[in-house]
């Protein structure tokens, strides 16, 4: 009885042991070539800020390639504008390994799922290097990988990282003042003024605090006190003032196009304008959407450059809104 029981029972045993020694092998990933007009493509999240560089496993052809290798990331797989365009001779390659491409950092997103394109338009199929696509999920990836512009099984195997360093860190927030400014208004200009402001302030602060302590001046030091105190004041206000509308957009100071509409109705009528009717002049509204107002408003960045992910910068009118 016992062994008609066993002998009835190892088959499904053997059969349950080979299903879960299949099911724990890794699947084997599929190598694919990019080529012309076959690129793969990835869509994938780095919740992290900065994203400066992704890592593509890639293996170059065993024939020679004068071509380029273009990786561009986009928003999404739909998006029409490319936020990165990496170009890099398929010779200069690493092969069958990770290759990092680095770029300028990706701004903050609210949604920070971005899409990430691989492609060789110079490329044929004899001379094609591959990328690699897991059969099982890859950290950061979302949804699955796109071939010619086709869903299909599996993801591109991606690394995602960026540099922690504190003065990388510097580095990108001096970037970020250089959007959308004049020549002049480079990283070192910017650090100059804010060494100059820090400079004056010290220096202002030291000698409020001597005066404090000392006596009264004598009579004849009245006027040296007043002129040193004063210039310590009027410098201090006028790198401020540079600091402070340099930094900020154009018309994005707290209520910035009123108050300018009331100075100057003020400097053209000598007189007060009335509340309920009074309006932003048409050039002021101009100058408005050429800056980019509403879109900035919105918490969007002023132009295409390469922190923005914004599609088109300039799909929102401004309307003409009343003082």
């Amino acid at each position: 009885m016992r062994w008609s029981a066993l002998l009835l029972i190892w088959p499904v045993c053997l059969a349950a042991a080979i299903t879960q020694a299949g099911a724990q092998t890794p699947a084997t990933p599929e190598f694919v070539k990019v080529y012309g007009p076959h690129t793969v493509g990835q869509t994938f999240q780095y919740s992290a800020s900065n994203l400066d560089r992704i890592g593509l496993w890639v293996r170059k052809p065993a024939v020679a390639n004068h071509h380029d290798l273009v990786v561009r990331v986009r928003k999404s797989s739909s998006a029409r504008r490319d936020i990165v365009v990496i170009r890099t001779p398929v010779a200069s390659l690493a092969s069958g390994d990770i290759q990092w491409f680095r770029f300028r950092p990706l701004g903050d997103d609210e949604v920070p799922t971005f899409y990430v394109q691989v492609e060789s338009p110079g490329s044929t199929e004899a001379n094609a290097l591959v990328v690699k696509v897991e059969r099982g999920p890859v950290a950061g990836t979302v949804g699955p990988v796109e071939m010619g512009g086709v869903a299909r099984d599996g993801a591109l195997t991606i690394r995602l990282s960026t540099e922690r360093s504190i003065w990388t860190r510097i580095g990108y927030v001096l970037a970020r003042f250089e959007v959308d400014k004049p020549w002049f208004y480079d990283r070192y200009f910017f650090v100059t003024l804010f060494v100059g402001y820090v400079v004056l302030l010290v220096g202002f602060l030291r000698y409020t605090l001597r005066l404090l302590r000392e006596k009264s001046p004598q009579s004849g030091e009245t006027a040296d006190v007043s002129r040193t105190f004063m210039g310590y004041v009027i410098g201090l206000f006028i790198v401020r003032g540079i600091l402070y509308s340099s930094l900020f957009p154009a018309w994005q100071a707290p209520d910035e196009p009123a108050h300018f509409a009331m100075i100057r109705y003020l400097a053209e009528h000598r007189t007060l304008p009335d509340v309920e009717t009074a309006q932003i002049d048409r050039d002021v509204l101009e100058s408005m959407d050429k800056a980019d107002y509403a879109v900035i408003l919105k918490g969007g960045r002023p132009r295409p450059d390469w922190q923005t992910w914004i599609e088109d910068p300039r799909d929102i009118s401004v309307l003409n809104a009343r003082a």
